[in-house]
């Protein structure tokens, strides 16, 4: 059932945060946009996953104790670690997906699944990609994504 814009095929969202992202790494104080990203701007991402939220969010979320922060300097990244802690798949959440595929004025440079995780949690040291889907939170999608973002079962071997 489709109520409003938050379903999982609304193409809308996720190109309006990758532009904003294009704005913030390549747009310039005149209006115009660079070619390459300005050097001496810097970001910092940070991620407040304490009391995370999950189902109705995010404007009526479910209170899930997560005890999470995460900070990175490129927000893709931390866009699709976060995704992949919380239980999500970066490859079927669009705006992860997309940052990582953009190649005009991109945000992301290499695979989701090589960034390096730094964590006082053993479970989640290492590469993004190799972390162990068992070890990361569950959090319960929004009823208009649940069944579309969830992480997939490797395919069955035929015998």
């Amino acid at each position: 059932m489709v109520r409003s814009g938050n379903w999982w095929g609304n193409d809308t969202v996720w190109r309006m945060c990758l532009d904003l992202n294009k704005i913030l790494e390549y747009g310039r104080p005149d209006g115009t946009v660079a070619d390459t990203p300005d050097p001496d701007r810097r970001h910092i991402v940070i991620v407040d996953g304490v009391i995370a939220g999950q189902r109705n969010g995010p404007m009526n979320p479910d209170p899930l104790p997560a005890r999470l922060l995460a900070c990175g300097t490129t927000p893709a990244a931390v866009d699709a670690a976060a995704t992949y802690l919380f239980g999500f798949d970066p490859d079927r959440v669009p705006v992860v997906r997309q940052a990582f595929a953009c190649r005009s004025l991109p945000l992301a440079h290499g695979d989701w699944r090589d960034i390096e995780i730094v964590s006082d949690h053993d479970p989640w040291r290492g590469g993004l990609g190799s972390l162990p889907v068992e070890a990361v939170l569950r959090a319960e999608a929004h009823f208009a994504w649940r069944g579309h973002v969830e992480h997939q079962p490797p395919p069955a071997v035929p015998r």
